[in-house]
């Protein structure tokens, strides 16, 4: 490649495209390529020991293609963007004029709001950044759901950042760089009432009415993955529905419909699949 270029993934989906990224893999959608390479299926993907020459082999066309790398464009597309250009949110629904950038900085703002304590009269200090505690909580403001797993990765990736740069391990994030953990980490298509009736099926639901017993529901919930306390159920509960609860079952029925968790507790909306008609 290019003298000084960075070292360049390649890489193909199962069907179709194959293409370059930049590394470290960070997802500024700048350091990468794709093109189409095959009408179908690609079934094998290999790299030249010179690293300038990519051959790629196709399923139900029969055919291997030959293509030439050129680091130092791959290069020039991301050392000459506008540096003020935040690329990643480009990548949100609607982008910079979207109602979801806009509502992401609403939430962003009340964060550090709220972190200080909504009914302080002391002065407010707005410093740009949001607490690393605060960000697990914000993701799912904006309906991303993570696991503590999920959460764990993002803390790595932010203090394997700082130490790279020679920095001590980071205590808050801006707003730049939570928009680009946001892009990065979430799934490509939102959580629907058919991925939670499918969960349900899983739990043991009934197959016709997609009901489960309220305490199978529960002791999955509390026991199962990354269990929850009963006191943070009933927190999240409260939280979800607005109303003051004593115990869950004020507000879960003894058979517990996907329909109705998704809509009464969880309040999900359907995201439709990109390119489904």
């Amino acid at each position: 490649g290019a003298e000084g270029a960075a070292p360049l993934l390649a890489y193909a989906t199962s069907e179709k495209v194959v293409g370059l990224c930049a590394l470290p893999l960070d997802g500024d959608p700048h350091k990468a390529m794709g093109l189409i390479a095959h009408p179908g299926e690609v079934t094998a993907l290999a790299v030249s020991y010179d690293g300038r020459r990519i051959l790629t082999v196709g399923g139900t066309d029969s055919i291997i293609n030959l293509w030439g790398v050129d680091a130092a464009a791959m290069q020039a597309q991301y050392m000459h963007r506008d540096p003020r250009d935040n690329c990643y949110v480009s990548l949100l629904e609607g982008g910079h004029e979207g109602e979801f950038f806009q509502e992401i900085k609403d939430y962003f703002y009340y964060a550090q709001i709220h972190t200080q304590g909504e009914d302080t009269t002391a002065p407010r200090r707005i410093d740009g950044t949001v607490q690393l505690t605060v960000v697990p909580n914000l993701m799912r403001a904006l309906g991303y759901y993570p696991s503590e797993s999920e959460v764990g990765d993002m803390m790595v990736e932010l203090h394997q950042e700082a130490s790279e740069a020679g920095l001590p391990p980071p205590t808050a994030v801006d707003y730049e760089r939570f928009i680009a953990l946001y892009v990065n980490h979430r799934p490509v298509f939102g959580v629907g009432k058919d991925q939670l009736a499918a969960a349900f099926q899983a739990l043991g639901a009934d197959p016709y009415l997609g009901a489960l017993d309220c305490d199978e529901l529960l002791s999955a919930i509390t026991q199962e993955g990354e269990p929850m306390s009963h006191s943070e159920l009933e927190e999240c509960l409260q939280a979800l529905t607005g109303a003051a609860i004593s115990n869950v079952y004020d507000v879960l029925p003894p058979q517990v419909e996907a329909k109705q968790f998704a809509e009464e507790i969880l309040g999900f909306e359907d995201y439709a699949v990109q390119g489904e008609a």
